[in-house]
């Protein structure tokens, strides 16, 4: 099991656990699960369920490397989509 953890940048959508910016989760992995492998220092968008504060990364999560460059269309995108959803 591979565990990452992350500090909490932006909260699109609140799930069930009362998530503040700046918070440190944990997302587990097994070993054999086919999402990508996330690297230091990248912004990414989580999209999945919570399990009584746990973060799962596996078949029902959804993670999209959000890209830093000003210009970039796929950060266009995903800043359009969380512009829609912020809490």
């Amino acid at each position: 099991m591979l565990t990452y953890t992350v500090e909490v940048k932006k909260i699109i959508k609140q799930g069930n656990k009362n998530l503040k910016v700046t918070d440190k989760i944990d997302f587990s992995k097994r070993g054999s699960c086919q999402s990508p492998d996330l690297k230091e220092r990248e912004e990414y968008l989580f999209m999945g369920l919570d399990n009584a504060g746990k973060y799962e990364l596996d078949q029902n999560s959804f993670i999209k490397l959000w890209p830093a460059q000003p210009n970039n269309k796929d950060k266009l995108i995903l800043d359009q989509f969380a512009d829609q959803f912020v809490c």
